[in-house]
């Protein structure tokens, strides 16, 4: 499912998931399409035949990491066992995916592949839209005034959780491999992965060289967005009150705990997890030191 960017998209993904089973619906998703196809199931009705054509099924996104977010946390079944998602090194200036989706993607056992390693491109010289022509494609291996593309390569292989990438070939060269960009591309993919320190050097060169003008697939930068729906409910039969809330999402730091309050006390500070499914996050604290107060519950940042 490709290039998935709203709400909405992710509502058609998963329409007539709950009446799978029973009655065909009106309207039929894309997951359990899928599922039919890799099942050899017929609860849609459009595999009257039974076949298994779908080995695996894999998502999909450039843009929006909450909405990715909210794609896997559907996914009840465990169904969905890849992530296709753009990961380049300047990933932290917009709403990263590094920090949002892809620790949810590795908390769910996911398989990650990056893709956008070079920005589509932008970061040698094209301008900030997809590619639709010929001219739109880089053929050079780098540029001799920009960023090393070995650096782009290994940053993106070397963050934590990442499988694999799409680098995209736009240039064979058989005759002179120093001119290849399945050749190069290789090469750097098989160097030592980038420590965290350099990672941050690359990070830093191509903040000051673009800032951020390069990522136009991907989502704006915002404040972090602290939790929503924050609820408080009795433990029944204990003297315990649960704590409920919905996840943050990271700004250019990574969340590193949540801290829940009474109007000003801190009662509890929660490592960060994400949210691997629909169900809030949650944790208990004792009633008596909620007392009056309005409990809060407040992202941390590294």
């Amino acid at each position: 499912m490709h290039a998935i960017q709203d709400m909405e998209e992710a509502d058609q993904m998963y329409a007539g998931m709950a009446e799978r089973g029973g009655k065909m619906p009106e309207r039929i998703g894309s997951i359990p399409a899928m599922l039919d196809y890799r099942d050899g199931t017929n609860y849609t009705g459009l595999n009257p035949e039974r076949k298994k054509y779908v080995r695996h099924i894999g998502a999909t996104g450039h843009f929006s990491s909450p909405v990715l977010m909210e794609v896997l946390r559907r996914d009840t079944g465990n169904n969905i066992d890849t992530l296709l998602v753009a990961l380049n090194a300047n990933d932290k200036l917009y709403t990263s995916h590094e920090y949002n989706v892809l620790q949810l993607a590795i908390a769910r056992g996911m398989g990650v592949i990056a893709m956008k390693v070079f920005a589509d491109g932008v970061f040698y010289g094209k301008g900030p839209h997809f590619s639709r022509v010929p001219e739109d494609v880089i053929r050079s291996v780098g540029k001799p005034d920009k960023i090393s593309h070995e650096d782009l390569v290994r940053y993106t292989l070397s963050i934590p959780g990442v499988s694999c990438a799409v680098t995209g070939i736009g240039q064979i060269d058989r005759t002179k491999p120093d001119n290849d960009q399945l050749v190069t591309n290789l090469a750097s993919a098989t160097q030592d992965p980038a420590s965290a320190e350099v990672r941050r050097k690359i990070e830093t060169e191509m903040a000051q060289r673009y800032g951020a003008t390069t990522n136009y697939f991907q989502l704006k930068q915002s404040e972090l967005i602290q939790p929503s729906e924050v609820k408080i409910e009795k433990v029944a039969g204990s003297d315990q009150v649960a704590v409920r809330w919905n996840t943050a999402i990271a700004a250019s730091k990574p969340i590193t705990a949540y801290e829940i309050k009474s109007s000003d006390k801190l009662l509890l500070s929660v490592p960060y997890r994400p949210q691997l499914t629909t169900d809030l996050l949650w944790a208990s604290v004792p009633a008596a030191a909620v007392g009056d107060g309005k409990v809060t519950v407040t992202a941390t940042q590294a």
